[in-house]
Formats: structure tokens, sequence, C-alpha cells
């Protein structure tokens, strides 16, 4: 009687149910994810003829596009698992935003970003330290719809990990289309209202995370909240970046 063969532990891996399937134009990728005990990570990668529905694993250069493409979604969707290593992570993370940066597809990888540990993002950090204030001074001064502060601020939260802040920032904004007397974000253009810190009163972008002092005591809704309150506005708030708003002057000089 013949045996048959044993079945290799590779072979057994395979045969689980996939965790992910992706796709990116012709191209589609199948992930398989084990504890043995750590994660460990398997996917393939297949081509489908659009008319005939033929699979294989032979390409074409129109294809080269498409693995970009694919090989951004692998590894945003293996970074987001909090199980691996945070190195690996990191690794796959960065290169998820970096080829976002090369072909920009509108993706929204929130939550991952480079690793704190490398040169780059170093290096980012002490730029924006250097040019945070000089150019913040100049955008509330001279707002323009190109300045490169409004870039700063997406930038900065890219960096801290904020999520959507990382998107490009919009470039139609008009400062001169601006009414509202406090400001308004800088990268969007648009506020979440106000909150109150003790007698102090603070505008919010909730989208990007961003807060600007507007004055104390020239909105006397303070006056009605309790030490309760206050401290709930902290929780929810705390965190946002402090930024310059961007004002229309004329607004402002007529209000001020």
């Amino acid at each position: 009687m013949k045996h048959p063969t044993p079945v290799s532990r590779e072979t057994l891996r395979l045969t689980h149910r996939p965790c992910s399937v992706l796709g990116a134009g012709r191209l589609t990728a199948t992930l398989w994810r084990t504890d043995e005990p750590d994660a460990v990570y398997d996917f393939n990668v297949v081509r489908t003829d659009a008319t005939t529905g033929e699979v294989t694993q032979r390409f074409q250069p129109d294809d080269i596009s498409d693995f970009i493409r694919l090989t951004q979604l692998l590894a945003a969707e293996v970074a987001r698992d909090q199980t691996l290593d945070p190195r690996s992570r990191d690794n796959l993370a960065c290169l998820a935003d970096a080829l976002e940066e090369v072909m920009p597809s509108g993706f929204k990888f929130d939550g991952i970003r480079c690793p704190t540990e490398g040169p780059a993002f170093r290096s980012l950090t002490v730029l924006l330290a250097v040019l945070w204030d000089e150019s913040g001074l100049d955008f509330m001064n001279r707002p323009s719809n190109q300045h490169v502060y409004r870039v700063l601020v997406s930038l900065d939260g890219w960096l801290r990990g904020a999520g959507p802040v990382a998107g490009a920032v919009p470039d139609d904004l008009d400062p001169l289309d601006i009414r509202e007397v406090f400001g308004v974000c800088p990268i969007c253009g648009r506020h979440d209202s106000y909150r109150n810190l003790h007698r102090e009163q603070w505008f919010v972008c909730h989208e990007h995370q961003t807060r600007w002092f507007a004055g104390e005591n020239i909105l006397s809704t303070w006056r009605s909240e309790s030490p309760e309150d206050w401290q709930q506005n902290i929780t929810d708030i705390g965190h946002y970046r402090i930024v310059y708003p961007l004002r229309n002057p004329s607004v402002a000089e007529v209000n001020d």
C-alpha cells in the first residue's frame, strides 16, 4: 500500500482562509496571516485578463504601475497589525507613505507613519522647529494660497501621526473669501467653532487636529460652564497642534 506524501507546513499554511484580498488594476494579491507564535504573513500575486478572466503569474510592462499600487496596499495593510514587531511596522508604514508621495492615489493610510528614530523624521522635525514661528507669523500678516506654512502644518500632522492631516492642502483657498474674524484652519480654511479652556477661547478644526487662540473673556459662554466642562475640553482638544490661523487681513482690520 502506498502511503500518502506528507503535506508540508508551508502547504498547510497556504490552505488557511486568507485574511485579505487586495487589488490594483489587473493584479490581485491574496494575504494570509498565521500565528507561530508570532504573526507571520504570506501573499501571492496573480494577473487576471479583463476579457477572458484567465489568471496567470506572467506579467507585462504595463503591469509595473499596478505592482507599485499593490505594494503600497500590502504594506499599509500589514503595517496596521499591532502585534507585529514595531520596526517592521514602521518600515512598511514608511514605504506606503513614500509610495503615496511618488504616485498619489488618494488613499488614506490613517495611523501609520515613518519611524520616529529615522534620520529623515528627525531632520524634518528640526526643520519644522526652525521654520514654524517665522513662517507662521508671515502667514498671518501676508496670507496666500501657496504659502509654505500651510504645507508645514500638513507635514507636522503627518509626523505626529494625526492621520487625515497628511493629505495634500487644497490649492483653491482664497484668503479674501474668509469672513471669520478669529480665523480658520490653515489647511482647509474652515473651523468647528470654539472651546473654552476656563476664560480662554480656542477655535478648532477636528479633521486636521489644529487649534488657535482667539482671546480671553471675549466670548461669555465660559461663565456658564463648570471646571468639569473645561477639563473635558482639555481632554478633547489639548493634544491638537497650536497653529497660526488663516485670516483675511481686511476683515481682521475692520474688527480689531
